[in-house]
């Protein structure tokens, strides 16, 4: 039903970034000293991070032909940025072992290849996972943002889960509010503004941009579908965080070819939006786990979302909260579900190994409805989250039965099919 159009616009966007973009020097990485076409010195920076190069596109002060490219390192784009004048320390413009290019009345210096600056991340590993390349890129992007938060009490800190997305279901409601957020989802994909200001430049042509939300497909799957996403509040029918946050509209859902809403199975979906979110403090993607094995007790997990904060009143929360909870092997996650029902028709092959489980061992903590669609994650001592589950179900909020979630290691493929096709 729904169509990825991602690989078409993204050479697309490549192309015309390409075509007007000034000229590039080669081998120059992220710290080093660049000049610029008007013989001002500069020094290479990313290009999302770079103040100089997003303020003169908005203000019209500068012009994408002004602009000189350095490298890439992975998907990030590195360019000579003017927002810092380099120091002696920083590697110098290679000067020497070079070849000069004359062409349209402009000198392009063009160093012969020397190795990468020892600062400079590494290039990508043979046979590295797409996903795990882009969460190295948004580690490097996030780390002028990121700030450390002690995780242990329930309400969360602004910007402390950057990626948590609440999906918005229209209400019938007169009077009152405009959507229910039902469920929950992450952010797993960045667009990078200066790319977009840059291709409004120059075409009218509309794009399929790449912000996809990771969610359940138990959440999109219904008649009353979401409409909208709101990110980087951390409350959502209020303005007690003192942020406006983001409202997208979404363009595409794609749920799991498997899934059957009468079975508990491959309850995982994409929601690709129709507009670009911004990639700042409080809205950040987060990282996949590509590791398919259980999770120790050893090993903190931490459920995020606005779900019901009492079982006997089903009120659910407009602030954002957490609880931390243990991994649960499937095992004993089987056990545990069998005993308490054995003729549940919608699990009859049991837990499996595209679900993985987690409870509050002493009970009481837990998630619950309206939490569905959002992440269990690992909090890095880097402040980046990366994604273990999504929330599918629970046999009773906040008792000591592990809830169950979909893998997230066990749909890389497909999940990396669609966010990051192959080119």
């Amino acid at each position: 039903m729904f169509k990825n159009t991602a690989t078409t616009s993204t050479l697309t966007i490549i192309f015309i970034l390409n075509h007007f973009y000034g000229y590039c020097t080669p081998d120059l990485y992220d710290g080093d000293a660049c000049q610029l076409k008007d013989g001002s010195l500069g020094v290479c920076k990313s290009l999302v991070l770079c103040r100089w190069v997003n303020e003169g596109l908005r203000r019209g002060s500068i012009k994408t032909s002004d602009l000189v490219r350095c490298s890439f390192e992975g998907t990030n784009e590195i360019t000579c940025c003017k927002d810092e004048i380099p120091t002696p320390s920083q590697r110098p413009i290679p000067s020497g072992d070079e070849d000069i290019y004359f062409g349209n009345n402009d000198i392009s210096i063009i160093p012969n290849p020397t190795s990468p600056s020892s600062t400079s991340p590494p290039p990508p590993r043979l046979g590295q996972r797409r996903s795990e390349i882009a969460c190295e890129n948004y580690t490097r992007l996030s780390s002028a943002f990121l700030s450390f938060n002690i995780l242990g009490g329930s309400p969360t800190a602004l910007g402390e889960f950057p990626h948590m997305a609440a999906l918005g279901f229209p209400t019938q409601e007169f009077g009152g509010n405009e959507y229910d957020f039902n469920c929950g989802g992450s952010v797993i994909s960045e667009v990078l503004m200066s790319y977009i200001r840059m291709i409004e430049l120059f075409t009218t042509t509309p794009f399929h941009f790449q912000n996809f939300i990771l969610t359940a497909a138990h959440c999109v799957t219904d008649r009353n579908l979401p409409t909208i996403v709101r990110t980087g509040k951390i409350t959502l029918l209020t303005n007690d965080d003192g942020v406006e946050g983001v409202t997208s509209t979404i363009a595409e859902i794609i749920s799991h070819p498997n899934y059957t809403p009468s079975r508990r199975y491959d309850d995982i979906a994409l929601i690709r939006l129709a507009n670009p979110i911004p990639f700042d403090d409080h809205i950040r993607p987060a990282c996949l786990r590509s590791n398919m094995s259980d999770i120790g007790a050893d090993v903190q997990l931490i459920v995020t979302g606005w779900g019901r904060t009492s079982v006997e009143f089903g009120q659910r929360s407009n602030a954002l909260l957490k609880t931390n909870l243990t991994g649960v092997s499937l095992a004993s996650c089987n056990s545990s579900l069998l005993d308490y029902n054995a003729n549940d028709r919608s699990l009859r092959n049991g837990v499996n190994l595209g679900q993985i489980c987690a409870n509050d061992p002493q009970g009481g903590h837990d998630s619950c409805e309206g939490d569905s669609g959002g992440p269990l994650q690992i909090y890095s001592e880097n402040g980046m989250s990366t994604i273990v589950g999504v929330t599918s179900f629970g046999i009773s909020c906040g008792s000591a039965l592990p809830s169950v979630y979909a893998r997230v290691a066990f749909y890389l493929d497909w999940i990396e099919s669609i966010v990051w096709p192959s080119r």
